[in-house]
């Protein structure tokens, strides 16, 4: 008997040897030279004109007597000297005037909101401007001057929280000849929640928010006597609205309305991967609902524990931020054994309208585990990309076209991988604040039925 040859897939991955570390004496010979860099005030530009005037001033000026060399480098000197000095006084003020204080601030990932950080306008001292970014987390700044202040907006790409906000501010005169740059830690909590758009007033998924209140044509006749309709034969004489008939002579009967029942034992899913927000989004919508009912129970991707509240939930959601787009469903499986309410029940997970690695771990991970089974893919736009012509191409980066769309061959691949995992599966849209059943994905240009 041959000997059985070993699966290459059952064999052990050999670990990757971590990178060596750097020396100690690089480390600080490194921050060193940074720190050098940032406070040295001449910039190069700066550095070649000081260069240029010294050598007209001690040269061919005093040297041979030229007075337009002598006379242009004195000027140099002193352009050069004024410059770096008003920058230096400059980022003295602008660091003493920076807030210390621990603060405590929240936003929404995508919009532009107003942080209540503010910075000395230097308004006093001419030549000098001061601008900052945020160096972690990574964001966008914009910033307008009220008053004597300048006050910051930001736009952050990501959700997530962060203890601390770290700017690095730069002082620069208007020839570009000195710069300072220095950076300001501000202490206290950054959230950063998912923008849910315009998901807001759609009803995102049933089973988390449970109620008996919205009818269904096929739905069973249960529930409270609210509807009305003629008498038929059979009917019971007891739901018989005699004091309507004695008015009207019309014979009508109370009959229960038809709804659908909540189900009240539903677990929910965030999946992370790429272009994930518009998911994070609709799961903070979902979230939001299901505090009004009981069991069920919430997680995602980068948190290993199982909300079932809503501050818990809304956390998870946050914790997700920081997971990789090549990690995505790798807790499906584990919260579903913790979480889940038995065979009985129903799930519900919120994907990213792109193909990743995260859709086969979906597909695996809850094959067979629940009766009802939603997918909730999360897009932001349900239009394709505007065609753009050689004009515009030419003209235009990527970047600046706004009407981008979404990739309509990307969000079909999605939509029937999951589709064949004997799911229902729902696509919802960000920015129309729609919900599209996937049977009708046809609509799209260049999409197939």
């Amino acid at each position: 008997m041959s000997a059985a040859v070993p699966s290459p897939i059952a064999e052990p991955i050999a670990e990757a040897k971590p990178a060596a570390p750097r020396p100690p004496w690089r480390e600080r010979l490194a921050r060193g030279l940074r720190f050098a860099r940032d406070t040295f005030p001449l910039t190069p530009a700066g550095c070649l004109l000081l260069g240029g005037a010294l050598w007209a001033l001690l040269g061919p000026g005093l040297g041979q007597h030229d007075l337009v060399l002598l006379i242009l480098g004195v000027l140099g000197v002193l352009v050069t000297a004024l410059s770096a000095v008003l920058v230096g006084v400059a980022a003295l003020l602008a660091r003493s005037g920076l807030p210390q204080d621990p603060v405590t601030r929240e936003t929404e990932a995508g919009r532009w909101t107003t942080t209540g950080f503010s910075a000395p306008s230097l308004w006093f001292l001419p030549m000098v401007g001061l601008t900052w970014r945020w160096d972690e987390p990574a964001g966008e700044v914009e910033v307008n001057r009220e008053g004597g202040r300048l006050i910051e907006r930001v736009r952050l790409t990501r959700r997530g929280e962060w203890p601390e906000v770290r700017r690095a501010f730069e002082v620069e005169d208007a020839f570009g000849l000195a710069s300072i740059r220095f950076f300001h830690v501000e202490r206290g909590a950054m959230r950063a929640l998912p923008n849910t758009g315009r998901l807001r007033d759609v009803q995102v998924v049933q089973g988390l928010a449970g109620g008996d209140d919205r009818e269904h044509p096929l739905g069973p006749a249960a529930g409270d006597l609210m509807d009305i309709r003629r008498y038929g034969p059979g009917d019971p004489l007891r739901f018989v609205l005699w004091k309507l008939y004695a008015k009207s002579g019309q014979l009508l009967v109370r009959t229960p309305e038809r709804a659908i029942a909540p189900i009240k034992r539903t677990v929910a899913y965030l999946v992370v991967g790429q272009d994930d927000e518009a998911a994070a989004g609709a799961a903070r919508v979902a979230v939001g609902l299901a505090a009004r009912s009981a069991d069920w129970a919430f997680g995602a991707d980068g948190c290993h524990e199982v909300a079932r509240d809503h501050g818990k939930a809304e956390q998870a959601i946050l914790s997700s931020g920081k997971a990789r787009p090549e990690d995505g469903a790798a807790d499906l499986s584990r919260f579903l054994d913790a979480a889940s309410f038995g065979a009985g029940g129903r799930a519900l997970v919120f994907v990213p309208g792109v193909p990743g690695p995260w859709m086969r771990k979906v597909v695996e991970a809850t094959a067979g585990r629940f009766t009802e089974l939603e997918f909730a893919v999360c897009v932001d736009g349900l239009k394709p990309p505007k065609a753009r012509s050689w004009l515009s191409r030419a003209l235009l980066s990527e970047g600046d076209d706004a009407q981008k769309g979404i990739d309509t061959a990307a969000l079909v691949e999605v939509v029937s991988t999951l589709t064949r995992a004997r799911a229902r599966v729902t696509v919802l849209d960000r920015e129309g604040g729609v919900v599209v059943p996937s049977d009708q994905l046809y609509r799209l240009k260049g999409a197939a039925p």
